[in-house]
């Protein structure tokens, strides 16, 4: 099925030419049972079920509680007591995202608030890489997952954040910066959405500020992607307050 709107016409409409709208799984069976899990969450705790989160591991990581990256007392302190599920899952691009929320995760749902952070992963293909993508077609990935996200909860709230800076390489960084810019002018046109732009938290002037991020900790050398439970503390604070003024 495809789906133009405002939120994808300016980038290229949601078909298969894109591959950033290409609503398609993962195969990898942890994946596929994670999905299961969620789909059999939203059927039992559908009317309870305020908040929403949708994105990729930065938003699964909320629940990992493993020594030195325990994030489950920062998704406790903000965002639990107000009834918050996770749709957060591991390397999903925005294609995934998609195929999950057409594939029975918020069926049944009425959230008061949906957050979405999209595109960090449609961001990793660069240089020689065929399926590399330009700013554009990840923006219209973006807008996408807004668009149905907006189209299954009409009457949700939709927080946009914006991509993470991430210290990986040059290239990434510029495509980044015009993602953010495209995202935030388009999110701007629309009523049910706002745009949060949560870069100044990881940036020390033009320095992303790696120690906030906990990818050498586990692989030496790796590059900075994933906030430690200091810089996801840092975002859920942000995130909270633009959504309960807390």
């Amino acid at each position: 099925m495809v789906y133009c709107s405002i939120a994808t016409t300016r980038f290229g409409c949601g078909g298969d030419a894109n591959p950033a709208t290409r609503a398609r799984p993962h195969a990898e069976p942890w994946w596929v049972h994670r999905h299961l899990d969620k789909v059999d969450e939203a059927k039992r705790q559908a009317g309870k079920i305020n908040l929403v989160f949708v994105g990729d591991s930065i938003t699964q990581d909320y629940e990992r509680d493993e020594p030195g990256l325990d994030f489950k007392p920062v998704w406790n302190d903000f965002f639990a007591p107000h009834g918050a599920m996770n749709l957060g899952f591991k390397a999903d691009e925005t294609g995934q995202m998609l195929w999950r929320l057409r594939h029975g995760e918020v069926n049944g749902l009425a959230p008061k608030d949906v957050v979405i952070l999209a595109g960090a992963n449609n961001l990793n293909r660069i240089g020689n890489d065929k399926r590399v993508q330009s700013a554009d077609q990840i923006t219209a990935g973006t807008m996408a997952v807004v668009q149905e996200v907006h189209s299954r909860m009409p009457a949700a709230r939709i927080l946009v954040l914006s991509v993470l800076p991430a210290d990986l390489s040059a290239e990434r960084a510029v495509k980044t910066l015009a993602v953010n810019a495209h995202v935030q002018e388009q999110v701007s046109h629309l009523p049910y959405a706002r745009y949060l732009d949560v870069t100044g938290l990881f940036m020390d002037g033009t320095r992303v500020r790696t120690e906030l991020y906990f990818d050498s900790r586990l692989q030496p050398g790796a590059g900075a992607l994933h906030p430690d439970p200091i810089g996801q503390r840092m975002m859920a604070h942000a995130v909270a307050t633009a959504l309960y003024g807390q």
